[in-house]
């Protein structure tokens, strides 16, 4: 957008005028970089050669040797008898429902902001 100044070289010609606003399309050039011939150029590859080295180093093995161990130890088993246990069996059945009515109270709490308390 441009803007007509009020004053100077543009000047309108009634001082009460006002400066104004509008669109204008403006064009721009610029260079673009083309390439039109293909550029060669030779370049050598190299690959590292393997290299044997060849070091004594020492290694240590641990060694696990296992023993069989035999202990006596004593301890408390325990003994069946022959014998006879008299045992009262008792059966527990679910009777008919027996509804009541009860209140609940419940506490409650209450909030106060400081300074409001009379």
């Amino acid at each position: 957008s441009a803007a007509a100044p009020a004053y100077g070289h543009y000047a309108p010609a009634k001082p009460e005028e006002h400066q104004y606003c509008r669109e204008e399309y403006q064009t721009q050039s610029y260079s673009v970089p083309l390439v039109d011939t293909p550029l060669e150029v030779p370049v050598e590859l190299s690959v590292p050669e393997p290299k044997k080295i060849c070091v004594t180093k020492a290694i240590q093995i641990n060694e696990v040797v296992c023993n069989d161990i035999k202990e006596r130890k004593c301890f408390n088993v325990a003994i069946t008898v022959d014998a006879v246990e008299t045992v009262e069996q008792s059966e527990v059945k679910l009777g008919e429902p027996d509804c009541n009515t009860v209140t609940l109270t419940l506490p409650t709490q209450a909030c106060s902001k400081p300074g409001y308390h009379y």
